[in-house]
């Protein structure tokens, strides 16, 4: 599971990733990314604050986060994955200004895949690697280069269950295709920001998957609402990532208290066992006050493939054990 640690408390340590052998073993892989944040950014005129946003690509598939408003050190808190990446491609990031006519470059850098690849293969307890990743200066430009935050993650594609049945040429294919069925379970929330001047928020939750949209019921006034409902997607994929929106329900508009979004791969390894998952949510509010938190969800999540249950059934709700209090 991805770690989530302050800006101030990565300030601390600086973390760079080491160049390794390239004459190793190139595979396949899914590649995750949590693009936390970044600070010293450039300023884009000299005298005023930029309007940031990061720009990360591989294999010409393009991801962009949004922009920061008036900050030089943004936290985006926003996360990407790439389904199948070569071990021997290189991540490219670029931080830019949002303007007004056009954008300016503030800062670029890159991450070989083949470095991220290795140090799980090093390491098979690590759950995520941190990168504090200093971005070059722009040609032209003054002032300090920058730093961004990221937290990657990355699954060899014959790491994800395979059934017995295929061969060995076809296993790195079928692992990238290979669906199952997605069982969420919302068990409660906590802290939850409240945005009714009179009262509390009405909240409830929407997860959006390839698979389709499920919408949880509405709890009046409750900032610690308890659900504890369950929603299905019949076809769904290791590489498939569940966004989870919380709203508050008004006559007016409905207001989004914050935002969530978790991979199904956290549920796929392993396979037909119930995960519990307990999700700070993020709150992208441009009015929001600083150390704000926009509380949190505990959700489970159950994935098992079709073939474990034969061509013509489906695997059945699991039993869910019971949470703790958190």
């Amino acid at each position: 599971m991805l770690t989530y640690m302050t800006l101030e408390s990565l300030r601390s340590g600086h973390y760079s990733l080491t160049p390794k052998d390239k004459e190793r073993n190139v595979h396949h892989g899914m590649l995750f990314c949590w693009v936390e944040g970044a600070f010293n950014l450039i300023s884009a005129d000299g005298a005023s604050k930029s309007d940031p946003y990061c720009t990360l690509w591989c294999q010409n598939d393009k991801k962009s986060t949004h922009a920061m408003k008036d900050t030089l050190d943004p936290e985006w808190n926003e996360y990407y994955e790439w389904p199948n990446v070569s071990a021997s491609e290189t991540l490219f990031i670029e931080v830019h200004d949002k303007g007004t006519m056009s954008d300016k470059l503030l800062g670029r850098g890159k991450i070989p895949i083949a470095d991220v690849a290795q140090r799980f293969n090093d390491d098979n307890s690590l759950d995520s690697l941190k990168v504090n990743l200093s971005l070059e200066t722009t040609p032209g430009t003054k002032g300090t280069k920058g730093d961004i935050i990221l937290h990657l993650e990355w699954i060899p594609l014959d790491a994800l269950p395979i059934p017995k049945s295929r061969t060995k040429a076809e296993d790195s294919l079928f692992a990238e295709v290979e669906r199952g069925v997605l069982y969420v379970r919302l068990v409660h929330g906590r802290g939850l920001k409240n945005v009714d001047a009179l009262g509390k928020s009405d909240p409830y939750v929407k997860f959006k998957i390839a698979g389709g949209e499920r919408k949880s019921k509405i709890i009046n006034n409750n900032l610690n609402p308890d659900w504890n409902e369950t929603f299905k997607w019949d076809s769904t994929k290791a590489a498939d990532v569940v966004k989870i929106e919380v709203k508050d329900d008004d006559v007016f508009k409905n207001q989004v208290l914050g935002v969530y979004e978790i991979s199904v791969s956290y549920a796929v390894k392993p396979p037909a066992t119930v995960q519990t998952f307990k999700c700070k949510l993020i709150d992208r509010s441009p009015k929001k006050k600083p150390g704000q938190s926009a509380g949190y969800l505990v959700i489970q999540m159950y994935w098992a493939p079709w073939n474990s249950f034969g061509d013509e059934s489906q695997p059945p709700e699991p039993e869910w054990p019971a949470v703790a209090e958190q």
